[in-house]
């Protein structure tokens, strides 16, 4: 009875431990799919977050060697984008304001809603895209054109293009506080206005204060470049003094020219036949004007003129020009208005040259990811 009872209970002992371990395996094997699991986790992480360091540290285009990071171009769409908002609730606005009773209402409601229209289209396409990328390549060429020229911006220029931007209201060209006024504020006030831009540049750009004030170091760098280029341009330049009669066919031409040649007057012949309503009644003076004012295969040929009454004949898209030079001068002064007209476009005329002598690419594949799939 005895050895009975014991074998039995060692049995049971058996048992008992058996269904221990039974109970233990699901556990373990919760346990290690639960590692495992964790462990893909943290690999996958891992891959997530070099694959997003190495697409945020990728440059998006290349100046003359230089990169252009991702994370800079995609803070550059954030700006634009902003700037976009803010003139489309602007034009909401002057477009709410309109008085019904004004004679011209229908013609400036037509002008807001077409301006809206386009404004919204731009937010809406890949226009805020390309703008942005392409203002930081001009930026890029700027800052290497501006550092071959020695130009730097200093920490009060820095300052006073945050006091523009932030006291004419975004996109605004002028300000009191960019005249200088800012000098006449305390200390205090003057860290309180800064701190109150920095604040609101975060909120409305989503950039940080250095990434702020890059943004704005540029914008400063831009207007600087720009008076400098103004200012090595010339005030008198080559200039000619050309009249000319236009016709529509070349035998025509060459009919005013044999009438010239026998002692017809200029202008009364171009008063007759010339087809520029402008100036036949004019004796088809053009006025001085120096190189860039006309079309090159036009300019080209009356610059070759060489003495005073000299002809010759200039096919170009409008027809066929019996031009006569009147005078010439290799020092004529610019007149204001198109001096003024030169310094203004005196960076757009520069980057263009630069954008054909430089080296400069595109990621047209990261491109595609971000905006085309």
């Amino acid at each position: 009875m005895t050895g009975k009872h014991v074998g039995v209970q060692r049995t049971g002992r058996r048992r008992t431990v058996r269904d221990q371990r039974g109970r233990r395996l699901p556990r373990r094997i919760v346990w290690v799919g639960t590692v495992l699991a964790i462990a893909a986790l943290a690999v996958l992480a891992v891959l997530i977050y070099h694959y997003q360091s190495n697409r945020f540290g990728a440059a998006i285009a290349t100046v003359n060697g230089v990169k252009v990071p991702l994370a800079a171009y995609q803070k550059e769409i954030r700006y634009w984008q902003t700037l976009g908002q803010r003139s489309l609730e602007e034009l909401g606005l002057q477009r709410a304001a309109l008085d019904p009773e004004d004679e011209n209402y229908s013609v400036m409601l037509d002008y807001y809603d077409r301006a809206i229209a386009q404004a919204q289209q731009d937010l809406e396409s890949y226009s805020i895209q390309m703008q942005a990328l392409q203002v930081l390549v001009s930026d890029e060429l700027i800052r290497q054109g501006a550092e071959r020229m020695g130009l730097v911006v200093s920490e009060p220029e820095i300052l006073s293009e945050i006091y523009r931007v932030f006291d004419t209201g975004l996109g605004g060209t002028s300000s009191a506080l960019d005249n200088g006024d800012n000098a006449s504020l305390s200390q205090e006030q003057q860290e309180k206005n800064y701190r109150s831009a920095v604040a609101r540049a975060e909120e409305e750009f989503d950039v940080n204060e250095e990434e702020f004030r890059g943004l704005l170091r540029r914008q400063a760098l831009r207007a600087k470049f720009a008076r400098a280029l103004a200012q090595q341009l010339p005030s008198a330049v080559e200039q000619v003094h050309i009249r000319h009669i236009l016709v529509a066919e070349e035998e025509e031409a060459v009919v005013v020219v044999d009438r010239l040649a026998k002692g017809e007057d200029f202008a009364a012949v171009a008063a007759e036949v010339s087809l520029d309503q402008r100036t036949k009644d004019e004796g088809g003076d053009l006025g001085w004007f120096p190189r860039g004012t006309y079309v090159p295969v036009f300019e080209d040929r009356v610059f070759a003129l060489e003495s005073e009454g000299d002809i010759d004949i200039v096919k170009d898209s409008s027809g066929f020009h019996v031009v006569m030079l009147v005078e010439r001068d290799d020092r004529r002064p610019l007149p204001p208005a198109m001096l003024e007209y030169q310094h203004r476009n005196a960076i757009a005329d520069w980057l263009q040259k630069q954008r054909a002598q430089s080296d400069i690419s595109y990621n047209v594949e990261l491109y595609r990811e971000l905006f085309m799939e």
